[in-house]
């Protein structure tokens, strides 16, 4: 596993260890305090409640660090498998539409394509730019904007739309960014093209022109791959079983 999260998930670990330590720095001060006053010692008071706030509120922002990264981060095995199938397609570049953190896009250098990874939020931006390390040209835009100066031929395109909203995960395809249709259309057969989506995608969203490629992990069926172009078949249905890589198709 080369990344898992890089600079959010250390930043959330090394939060979380230095909470616990404030954390047992109030617990002993406040013990502390306690045998001070049993035993009638004098000593000057230190309050420990402001330190064990402070504590919890370390931890408290560790932990929403760690799980952001790795609520972002593809399972490694799922995209080196992925960088495969789109390379075997004979593409020499991809375009990463979304790219997050950038593991996907890690992936995909790693299977030897070129890789421009688009993000529109800043400071993903930049943690993707760390986490790559000069292996892909990251560029802060939105993908829908960005798409048309990067379509060049013989270029393949992956997305990984978002799906969450205010009130949580969505299927709605109103709620999907970029835009469903913008989306869509990239999975005109005119170029290797995958767009991922969650393993519950209703099937009813799913056009008859593409193929489709359910994903287990470990055991966990953790997305649905809907692909377009070179080495696919329209209307295909199928399943991958990593790390074996065996492969089940519908009749």
């Amino acid at each position: 596993m080369k990344i898992l999260s890089g600079v959010v998930l250390t930043v959330g670990l090394l939060a979380l260890l230095g909470g616990a330590g404030v954390l047992t720095w109030g617990c002993w001060t406040a013990y502390w305090h306690y045998a001070t006053l049993s035993t009638g010692r004098s000593a000057e008071f230190v309050n420990p409640l402001p330190i064990l706030i402070g504590g919890g509120a370390i931890l408290a922002a560790g932990g929403f660090f760690a799980g952001l990264g790795l609520e972002q981060a593809t399972r490694p095995a799922v995209a080196a498998w992925r960088a495969r199938r789109l390379a075997a397609t004979g593409a020499t570049a991809v375009v990463d539409l979304g790219c997050g953190l950038g593991t996907d896009a890690l992936a995909f250098a790693d299977a030897g394509l070129g890789v421009v990874a688009v993000e529109r939020d800043p400071v993903t931006a930049t943690l993707a730019a760390a986490n790559l390390a000069g292996r892909a040209e990251v560029q802060l835009g939105d993908a829908e904007d960005c798409w048309p100066g990067l379509a060049q031929p013989g270029v393949a395109v992956f997305c990984d739309p978002a799906r969450r909203t205010a009130r949580g995960r969505s299927w709605r395809v109103e709620d999907l960014t970029p835009s469903w249709d913008f989306v869509r259309g990239l999975l005109d057969g005119s170029r290797p093209g995958v767009v991922k989506l969650g393993p519950g995608v209703p099937l009813s969203l799913i056009p008859d022109d593409v193929a489709a490629v359910w994903v287990s992990a470990d055991g966990d069926v953790v997305e649905a791959g809907l692909w377009a172009g070179a080495g696919w078949s329209a209307g295909e249905r199928s399943a991958v079983l990593l790390p074996g890589g065996q492969v089940l198709i519908a009749p």
